[in-house]
């Protein structure tokens, strides 16, 4: 028995191709098929499983995803009120992987990385980098070893090799 697999690419770069093709589901071969999501402003590409001897090792059809982007600067709109930290302004951008319909349906797992870019009480914008491995929290790293800005050019690899093992 197969069971689906998602690369999920959720780029800033995308979301020009993703809208102009509408919303909804469309063929794209055999096995495969796109989603766009317009609150993710990325693409979805569902493609089956790899099978294996035994159903605990079913490997994502797509195993290694990357992309580049260079870290957006953000403003926030001249009546924000930016001292209430509900309504500060933020913008993500990152790339990963996610397996669907696993051994347990219950739970996805999703390794992913980014970065993102908040602008803050004094109208300063701020940029970081994250990993996360869904549904696990980001883990955010700090910024004495990884030094992130508006204008920067990112590049990130994310790469699975079973449910519970892979790297960035």
């Amino acid at each position: 028995m197969y069971a689906p697999g998602f690369a999920l690419l959720c780029l800033c770069t995308l979301t020009t191709i993703a809208n102009a093709l509408g919303g909804g589901r469309w063929p794209l071969g055999i096995g495969m098929n796109k989603y766009v999501c317009s609150f993710l402003g990325g693409a979805v590409i569902n493609i089956k499983q790899t099978e294996t001897t035994r159903e605990v090792d079913k490997l994502p059809a797509i195993r290694t995803v990357s992309a580049e982007w260079n870290v957006p600067w953000i403003k926030a709109p001249d009546n924000a009120s930016l001292s209430d930290s509900d309504k500060r302004h933020s913008l993500a951008q990152w790339v990963g992987i996610m397996g669907d319909d696993c051994d347990n349906v219950n739970w996805y797992p999703f390794l992913q990385a980014g970065t993102v870019v908040e602008i803050g009480e004094n109208e300063v914008t701020t940029a970081s980098a994250w990993v996360e491995w869904f549904p696990a929290g980001p883990h955010f790293i700090p910024k004495e070893n990884f030094t992130v800005s508006p204008d920067d050019k990112i590049s990130v690899a994310v790469e699975v090799y079973t449910r519970i093992s892979g790297h960035m």
